[in-house]
C-alpha cells in the first residue's frame, strides 16, 4: 500500500515539474513574443502554446509516464492522441485568452493566467489516458 503511494506521488511530482517547466516554457515564450518582439497578442498566445505543447509531450513521455512504444504505429498513435489532446485544450486556451485580453480587455498576462487554470486541469486527464502503460 506504501509502495503504490510512493510510486504514485513519485509520478505526481514528476507531472507537477514538467507541468511547471512547460508553464514557463509557455508563459515565458509568450511574454517574449508578446511583450519583447511586440507581435500581436493572439499569434503569441498560439506559439507559445505550441512550443509548450511540443515541450510537454517529451518530458511527460520520457519523465512523468515513461511509456514505451513497442513500434512505430504505437508512438505515432500516442503522439497523435497527445497531440489531438493538445489541440483541444489548445482552442480553449486561445479563445479564452481572445475573449479575455481582445474582447474584455483584460491585462494580456492575466487573461493567461485565468485560462491556463482550466487548460492544466484538462491537460492531466488527458494525459492519464494517453500514455496508459501496456
Amino acid at each position: 500500500m506504501i509502495k503504490k503511494w510512493l510510486v504514485n506521488y513519485e509520478a505526481f511530482l514528476h507531472y507537477l515539474i514538467i507541468g511547471v517547466l512547460t508553464t514557463a516554457v509557455s508563459y515565458g515564450t509568450f511574454y517574449l513574443f508578446s511583450n519583447l518582439l511586440f507581435m500581436d497578442v493572439n499569434l503569441s498566445n498560439v506559439l507559445s502554446v505550441i512550443l509548450a505543447v511540443l515541450f510537454a509531450y517529451g518530458g511527460n513521455k520520457l519523465f512523468v509516464f515513461r511509456t514505451r512504444c513497442p513500434n512505430l504505429k504505437a508512438l505515432a498513435r500516442e503522439a497523435l492522441a497527445f497531440f489531438l489532446s493538445r489541440t483541444f485544450t489548445m482552442v480553449l486556451e486561445v479563445a479564452g485568452v481572445f475573449v479575455l485580453a481582445t474582447l474584455l480587455k483584460l491585462d494580456n498576462m492575466l487573461a493567461k493566467v485565468l485560462t491556463g487554470v482550466a487548460v492544466i486541469l484538462l491537460n492531466y486527464v488527458f494525459a492519464k489516458f494517453v500514455f496508459r502503460k501496456s
